[in-house]
């Protein structure tokens, strides 16, 4: 579980980070997640995350 701040952007472009707002990064990044993915890396940042049932 992660300790510290995550930082998703850091593989962004350089001109995406520029002409982006953070909520629209935001967005896009949640957007192309399904949602198990979501839960999984929910999970390893160490948010506390439901079973499926």
């Amino acid at each position: 579980k992660s300790t510290g701040p995550v930082d998703i952007m850091t593989d962004m472009d350089a001109a995406y980070l520029a002409t982006h707002s953070p909520a629209a990064m935001v967005c896009d990044f949640i957007a192309g997640m399904t949602d198990d993915f979501f839960l999984k890396q929910a999970a390893l940042m160490g948010c506390e995350v439901p079973s499926k049932q």
